[in-house]
């Protein structure tokens, strides 16, 4: 993972099972890579963990507190050990238990604290799926993943540090929880969401810009070569979803020029035998698409396994 070997390691072996590392709070700009390096994260966690399950709610898809319960669902990074069917099981029940515990409010508000249920609900579902299955509750690790908080309503962040902390800290199988957050905010904006969460100490990493080398590095992984790196770095200022985006008006502007060539020599067929295996598809050569697939799945793109 260019330059962020350091993060990687430093994470993953904290946050493995015998290691004292509880919560981390990464901040950086827009773009900075935060995201890639948290699934890498749980990439790498659940590999060499066989009771680690990594819970990731995405801020930019949260409105409402139903939306966090949802997002833990489908953003799932799971061991080995822990079984895809019984994943499946938890999506589905959890689906079941906010649809009920909804209607249930509906009818008679009344006598149901929406939020605290909620909370309740999610602990429970998962306290019943794992009794069933062979994982040992000493053993089991989340870790809860927090990402954008900065995009986070704060009716959200209310519940999370106080209706959702205070029903898994009363639940054993959340007694090993692990804690990751990230924003584009420094940590001291979050203090008063952090003492009431009851996290005193946080450790707090700067997701910083790549430096020179590693931009260059990282751009020409799309399998360009670049003859004028300094315009890249000054341009992309170390930035990857920046170097992505100068990668993709680099690689238009050779498909075009490319295209102009070929249509410059329709009279001289001669001389087109050295364009001639690169197949059009899409108004885009083949090697060229495929450099840019491979560099968007490989670094920067943000997918869930």
């Amino acid at each position: 993972m260019i330059g962020r070997k350091k993060e990687l390691q430093y994470l993953t072996r904290g946050f493995s099972l015998g290691n004292a590392l509880r919560s981390v709070f990464l901040y950086g700009c827009d773009g900075i890579g935060k995201s890639h390096l948290v699934r890498e994260v749980a990439e790498s966690l659940t590999l060499r963990n066989p009771a680690h399950l990594v819970f990731l709610a995405q801020g930019s898809e949260i409105n409402r507190i139903q939306d966090i319960i949802s997002s833990f669902g489908r953003n799932l990074h799971p061991s080995n050990r822990i079984p895809h069917p019984l994943l499946n099981e938890l999506g589905r029940k959890l689906g079941e238990e906010i649809i009920k515990t909804e209607s249930k409010h509906r009818i008679d508000n009344t006598e149901i604290d929406l939020p605290e249920s909620l909370a309740k609900k999610f602990v429970s579902v998962w306290e019943n799926i794992l009794s069933s299955s062979e994982i040992n509750h000493p053993d089991f690790t989340p870790i809860l993943v927090f990402e954008d908080m900065d995009k986070m309503p704060i009716d959200v962040l209310n519940w999370l540090c106080q209706d959702f902390n205070h029903a898994i800290r009363k639940s054993k199988v959340f007694q090993n929880t692990r804690f990751l957050f990230t924003s584009t905010q420094r940590k001291n904006v979050y203090e008063s969401f952090f003492s009431q969460f009851g996290i005193s100490q946080i450790e707090e990493i700067e997701v910083k810009p790549l430096d020179p080398s590693e931009t260059v590095l990282l751009a020409e992984s799309s399998g360009i070569e670049f003859t004028d790196p300094q315009s890249l770095i000054l341009e992309t200022e170390g930035v990857p979803l920046k170097i992505l985006k100068f990668v993709n008006k680099s690689i238009t502007v050779t498909n075009n020029s490319v295209k102009d060539m070929n249509e410059n020599d329709q009279n001289e067929p001669s001389k087109f035998d050295d364009f001639s295996e690169e197949i059009k598809e899409n108004n885009l050569s083949v090697p060229l698409k495929e450099a840019r697939e491979k560099f968007e799945k490989e670094y920067l793109t943000i997918q869930l396994k």
